[in-house]
């Protein structure tokens, strides 16, 4: 006969060897950094000159920025402009906080 002590003992072994020989699997986190700085790229046919901007990496379009359907998702923001910089995410849900809208974040 098995007491309620020894059932107990034994139900609570079987659920952290079911817990042990589960597959684990490492979240990986996709980053970037993102260097804005000023450039010049050509958005109008030549002979028309180079225009000036202000881009990631100082190229336009910027860089591709690639991530999984609920990964995680790090970017270092390097201003290397003349004026202060935000990021604003198009299309991805985030903290107001992180979202960058000048002067109001």
């Amino acid at each position: 006969m098995m007491t309620r002590r020894q059932f107990q003992l034994g139900s609570l072994s079987m659920v952290g060897l079911a817990a042990l020989n589960r597959p684990t699997t490492a979240r990986t986190i996709a980053t970037a950094s993102l260097k804005p700085r000023p450039g010049k790229v050509r958005l109008l046919e030549a002979p028309e000159p180079l225009t000036d901007i202000w881009g990631y990496g100082g190229t336009s379009p910027g860089p591709l920025l690639e991530a999984t359907q609920g990964q995680a998702f790090a970017a270092d923001l390097i201003n290397g402009l003349s004026e202060p910089t935000t990021i604003h995410w198009h299309g991805i849900r985030i903290a107001n906080a992180m979202d960058g809208v000048a002067y109001l974040t």
